[in-house]
Formats: C-alpha cells, structure tokens, sequence
C-alpha cells in the first residue's frame, strides 16, 4: 500500500514537473515506434541492466536486488505501469549489454561520463560521487597529498571498465595500473588486506560503509565527494529524446517530491 501510494505521487509530481511535455510524449511515442518507451508500454514490462555496487545496489541470497537504486527502478516501472524485470550483468559489459539491447535501461549507480557518453545516453542525475583510493593505514599515511599516487613506484588496484579506472588512468598516468575485470570491493579490500596489492580505487560513496567494517583502512580524500564528481543517472539507449525526456522528468519528479532524500535517508545514512 505504502508503495503504491508513493506511484500516484510520483505520477502526480511528474506531470506537474513535466507538464504538457507528457502529452508530447505519448504523442510521440504513438508516431515513432522506435522510442523504447513505446515498446516498454507495450511489452509490459521494463527490462533493467543492474549490477552490485555498494551501497548503492545491493542483491541478498535469494537474488532479491534491494536498496537506493533498485527502489528508484521499482518506482520507474511503478509508474509507467509495467512490471520491472532485473537483468544481472557486470561492470565491464554493462553498457556493451544496453547497445546490445540485452535490456533497456541501465538501473544501477552509473557515472555519467565523456567517454560512456560516447556510447549510450543518460538521465538527469538522481545522486553525485567520484573516486577514493584506499588501503591500509600504515600505507595511506605515506602519501602526503592525492598527487602522491602519480608515482612509477605506487600500484593502483580497480574494476575494469568503471568511472574509477577512467579517471585513475587519466590523473595518475605514471602510477602503476593492475585492472581487475569483473569483480568487486570486497575483493579489492582483501587483496589490500592480504597485501597483495597496496592501494585501490574505488567509488566515493562506498568509503561510509567501509569505516564502518574496516577500522585498519585508511582513504584519500576521506570525502564522499571524492575526486573527480559525476552525476549518477540511469543510463539509456542513444538516440531516443522521447524515453531520454520522461526520465528526466521522471528523476526531477523525484528530487521535487522530496523522494530521494527519504532514499538517502534510508540506504545511505552513512554516506552523509
């Protein structure tokens, strides 16, 4: 009940936020069947690109996806009257699956970046983070400043193909790189904890969750800013203004009605 309430607002604050643009919309949605908003309505259902990423994204045994973006993509689905279908990937193919229609939106916490714009479209931002590094404390105390890192002599652990790999290789060109594809945090911390590897890039937002945890890890910046901010959004096929235009509206709906400071509230309190 509480949810299906929170849809009726949500459809209310979207065609205040939007207004005779949703007219528009379903207008042309009806003349171009290539919009994919036309063919979500139509099959009913709204395929969505997710992988884990804490705490944004978070998936329990059963294979339930829960927490901040998951409640966003529920509402999504909620309001466009179709039911929402999970689609598991990984951060290295997760945008290779949106070009290759494997779903049709990306509904996890992906950065809106120049080198992803290159390749599919985003939403307006429904929540901001950048880069930390971490490592142990006797580690991260030996770096004076974050330009320390750009260094021949420092290696660098991170995910293959996400924000952080982009912008580590760009500010710290000479640091040592060792990409890892297709894994997570929880690996990164152990290879640092194992001294395996020395430090690691990852995203901002998840420094809140590991002071908590993690007590013998140190970070650079302790921000949840981090380095190098970008707009989380959803992440959408290119080339489609009509489905691009309904999430903006979609997503500033949110922000006006007040919902995703009640999701931050919820699922990262410790991100503040």
């Amino acid at each position: 009940m509480k949810q299906s309430r929170l849809a009726l607002i949500l459809v209310a604050a979207l065609a205040l936020t939007t207004g005779p643009l949703l007219n528009l919309h379903t207008t042309t949605a009806r003349a171009d069947s290539t919009s994919m908003l036309d063919t979500i309505r139509k099959n009913g259902v709204i395929r969505i690109g997710v992988a884990a990423d804490p705490p944004y994204t978070l998936q329990d045994k059963s294979g339930h996806w829960y927490s901040f973006v998951p409640s966003i993509d529920m509402m999504l689905a909620k309001v466009l009257g179709v039911k929402a279908q999970f689609v598991p990937t990984t951060w290295t193919v997760i945008v290779a699956g949106l070009q290759a229609n494997k779903y049709d939106i990306i509904g996890t916490s992906i950065y809106d970046t120049p080198e992803r714009e290159k390749a599919i479209a985003f939403s307006i931002p429904y929540s901001y983070g950048g880069t930390a590094y971490v490592g142990l404390k006797e580690t991260m105390s030996r770096f004076k400043s974050i330009k320390d890192l750009n260094n021949p002599k420092v290696t660098i652990a991170l995910i293959t193909g996400t924000a952080e790999d982009q912008v580590t290789r760009r500010l710290f060109p000479k640091a040592q790189i060792k990409a890892f594809p297709n894994t997570t945090t929880a690996f990164l911390v152990q290879e640092v904890e194992s001294k395996h590897e020395p430090v690691f890039a990852t995203s901002s937002f998840v420094l809140f969750s590991l002071h908590q945890q993690y007590p013998n890890l140190g970070f650079l910046p302790d921000d949840y800013k981090g380095i190098d901010p970008k707009g989380i959004c959803i992440g959408l096929p290119k080339g489609d203004p009509v489905f691009k235009a309904y999430l903006d509206g979609f997503v500033g709906a949110l922000w006006q009605t007040g919902t995703i400071k009640r999701l931050q509230d919820q699922w990262l309190a410790n991100a503040k």
